[in-house]
């Protein structure tokens, strides 16, 4: 009698708190993202924060030139001056004027530099290698951790902070032009107006900030979403096309596409995903170039499909029925036929599916005959009509190779001849080819 084994008690382990805590906690997530002291204008821009408020305002192009801090009506006003042209491809605080009796001035080349108050020495930016300010340096020397946090106590940030952006100074949000971030919660304070794709779920969430990947990316523009799905594909779709082929033409031809759909939507959050001007004119670059290529190959592609369809293949399928006739009297079972660029309408894939050339061509034809098969050897692995394996097929096939050229100029100089194929090599090696004469 076999003993049973031993009885494992399992104690299921239980979660640190009840279940249904779970959507309270974001519930409080919500709340610190956004909360009851925040007003938003018509257009999801930030017009009032905090405790006393402080209330912003913008010009015509959404930049925010102005700063009210106080509770009253009359607070202390801060105006702010923007640079539309800085060297960072995106609008860029230079200098604030008000709210204290000297001028705040900033310096800016694709990251933040230097900083000034007054006659005071210039401070300046050491970033790291994701363009966060770590320290100030020659006033004071203030250090601050990767996500733009003064480690000092009682140092508030110095105008830039995490990835270089303005922060302001009470709150800790950044600017980022369309929306507002929150650093200390990683999400945008409003959502992106892209919806997102079904096929990319990190997409789908519109207050995430690079989607979800702030270590290897940034968002200038605030609008991360569609410029970085955009921008992705046409450098994925562009680095496969250089592949060749058809279906790589095919990718570039999307990638351009892609990359005309980013730049159409937001020129700035094209050259925000890029990280930089000079690299998107690079990409932009390569998607004229290959677009010019595109646009010649699909018209060469076109217009020699058309001539082979049109002109030159029912010329071919004439002489050949005629030459088939004549062919029957050394078999009559005998059949003829034709194959490659002139049935295709292009060329092969062993020719990247090049575009056909009317001015340059061949006409590979054949016979499917067993009874003349087995009096012409093969050379090679193939079976050539010679006037050594049979004289009056040869005499006939350069006949043929006379009628072809006086109608079409573009066949090549090697004279024209048949393969010769028995009915199973037909049937198994030569699936693509046109018969004539049936």
């Amino acid at each position: 009698m076999q003993t049973p084994p031993p009885t494992i008690a399992v104690r299921k382990r239980r979660s640190c708190f009840p279940s249904f805590l779970s959507p309270l906690i974001y519930l409080l997530l919500g709340a610190l993202a956004a909360r009851a002291e925040d007003r938003y204008d018509a257009l999801g821009r930030l017009v009032e924060q905090g405790e006393p408020p402080a209330r912003f305002l913008y010009d015509a192009d959404g930049n925010r030139v102005a700063t009210i801090r106080g509770g009253s009506q009359e607070g202390v006003v801060e105006h702010h001056l923007v640079d539309g042209l800085s060297p960072s491809g995106f609008q860029q605080r230079i200098a604030t004027v008000g709210g204290s009796s000297r001028l705040l001035r900033y310096l800016h080349g694709h990251q933040p530099v230097a900083a000034q108050a007054g006659e005071d020495e210039a401070e300046y930016v050491l970033a790291d290698g994701h363009g966060s300010t770590r320290m100030l340096v020659a006033g004071g020397g203030r250090v601050y951790d990767a996500f733009g946090v003064p480690l000092l106590p009682g140092i508030l940030p110095a105008g830039h902070g995490y990835a270089g952006e303005w922060q302001e100074p009470l709150s800790g949000v950044e600017s980022l032009r369309a929306r507002d971030y929150a650093p200390a919660l990683g999400r945008f304070l409003t959502p992106d107006p892209f919806e997102g794709v079904d096929s990319d779920p990190r997409t789908l969430h519109r207050y995430v900030y690079c989607r979800s990947d702030p270590v290897n990316g940034r968002d200038p523009s605030g609008r991360s979403t569609l410029g970085d799905l955009l921008t992705g594909l046409s450098v994925r779709l562009y680095l496969g096309a250089q592949g060749g082929g058809a279906l790589a033409t095919a990718a570039g031809a999307g990638m351009a596409s892609l990359t005309a759909a980013a730049i159409v939507h937001d020129p700035e959050e094209f050259v925000a995903a890029m990280e930089s001007p000079s690299a998107a004119a690079g990409i932009l670059g390569e998607d004229l170039r290959f677009i010019a290529f595109c646009g010649r190959r699909t018209a060469n592609f076109i217009t020699g499909y058309a001539t082979a369809q049109w002109r030159i293949k029912p010329v071919v399928e004439e002489i050949l029925a005629e030459a088939g006739l004549r062919i029957r009297q050394w078999d009559e079972a005998a059949v003829v036929g034709f194959r490659g660029s002139v049935a295709r309408g292009y060329k092969g894939p062993h020719k990247g599916n090049d575009p056909f050339d009317p001015g340059r061509f061949d006409v590979d034809a054949f016979i499917v005959s067993d009874k003349l098969a087995a009096g012409i050897p093969k050379v090679r692995g193939a079976r050539f009509v010679t006037a050594g394996n049979h004289l009056p097929l040869a005499t006939e096939q350069a006949r043929i190779d006379q009628e072809l050229r006086s109608r079409l100029p573009g066949l090549k100089k090697a004279p024209f001849s048949f393969r010769v194929f028995t009915l199973e090599e037909y049937l198994s090696k030569v699936p693509e080819g046109r018969l004539v004469g049936e």
